[in-house]
């Protein structure tokens, strides 16, 4: 079968989907090297040739590249990396082997190749995730050319076992295009496996679509799960996701940081430099809408965990709200707490993983009636 140029070259967008892949996995395979983790596995589950006949870098490469970069930085412990590649094209695997062989000089992960289809190694990949030990983590990055074999039981199965986080893309604009219209058969299944599709909402944009999707999720995974989205424009109103599922907070936080770095303005994507905008109303509308939501939240009394997972579960950082609160306090609208009913010092809210692991309960902020 003759292949798509997006198969064989590295689209602008495409390339977004791996940086967002290097800028995670750099922030990631560093923190895991400071705890008692001794094996990491990550599962590309439709690798690609990881060179692009254009000189893109694929997300094998990426992978291999972090690889390297967290043990030599690290070297005062030795961390197994193994490394699943799978594409379901004979070639394709023995592209990639022989750009590895060619490129990567020294190798600092045990690699397996694999040529299967994905119902097939999704569930291989699934019992290899149910073995896993304490001292063991899991990724998976999985960026499929279609949605159709996609299923979230599948992804509630890797999940389960609390030891991986998985960056899934998938094709919302095509999925949006049919939402009501012509449902394809694929698409009303994979709706199905979240609500019934009488009460899956009408979305009046892709981006509407990709909230919806996001929203699912998070009901149907519970409050034990962490969801999120990138969103990507590759073209005048065409939107495409990536979505990142965890059961870590700190996990969850790293993603968060890795989004911030790409959209320094809004965490939110990515927007095709010849596109005319990525979102509805101006660059601050974001960030006033988490203003007003963190407000409405505050109207009664919170830990810094709470208010610690609220920032997280509202796709921004911790330092977000520190700058809101800061900004709070100075007006006289703020009151902050300690466990015995004193006054904090000025600018401490304890707003991190630390604090919410450790003293979930050190101080409550509230709002203060105007």
């Amino acid at each position: 079968m003759k292949k798509k140029d997006s198969q064989k070259n590295m689209y602008a967008h495409s390339e977004k989907k791996v940086e967002l892949l290097q800028k995670y996995l750099e922030i990631y395979l560093n923190v895991l090297s400071n705890t008692f983790v001794k094996r990491i596995n990550l599962f590309d589950l439709f690798c690609g040739p990881g060179i692009y006949e254009n000189e893109g870098i694929g997300s094998p490469f990426i992978m291999l590249q972090e690889i390297k970069k967290a043990s030599t930085i690290n070297n005062k412990k030795a961390i197994e990396y193994n490394c699943l590649f799978n594409d379901n094209d004979r070639e394709v695997i023995e592209v990639l082997k022989r750009n590895v062989k060619s490129k990567i000089d020294h190798c600092y992960a045990k690699i397996n190749y694999s040529c299967q289809d994905y119902k097939d190694v999704i569930r291989a990949t699934i019992l290899s995730m149910q073995e896993l030990l304490n001292s063991e983590k899991a990724f998976a990055f999985i960026d499929p050319y279609q949605y159709k074999d996609i299923s979230i039981s599948e992804i509630e199965s890797m999940l389960c076992t609390k030891k991986t986080e998985i960056l899934l893309f998938l094709p919302t604009q095509f999925m949006f295009r049919f939402e009501s219209n012509g449902t394809p058969k694929s698409l009303k299944r994979f709706i199905e496996e979240l609500v019934p599709m009488e009460e899956w909402p009408k979305s009046n944009t892709g981006i509407d679509f990709i909230q919806s999707l996001k929203e699912h999720f998070k009901n149907h995974l519970g409050n034990d799960y962490y969801v999120d989205t990138f969103i990507i424009q590759r073209e005048v109103n065409q939107y495409f996701s990536l979505f990142f599922f965890t059961s870590n907070i700190l996990g969850f936080e790293k993603m968060l940081e890795a989004k911030w770095k790409i959209d320094k303005d809004e965490g939110r994507g990515w927007i095709y430099e010849h596109s005319y905008n990525l979102f509805s109303g101006n660059k601050s509308s974001i960030t006033q809408k988490f203003e007003n939501e963190l407000k409405e939240y505050l109207s009664r009394s919170r830990t810094n965990k709470e208010v610690y997972e609220f920032t997280l579960h509202n796709g921004h950082l911790p330092k977000h709200t520190n700058e809101v609160l800061k900004a709070w306090q100075n007006e006289g609208i703020l009151s902050v707490l300690k466990s015995d009913g004193e006054q904090t010092i000025k600018g401490s809210f304890y707003l991190n993983y630390k604090d919410w692991r450790d003293h979930p309960g050190k101080v409550t902020i509230q709002t203060k009636l105007q």
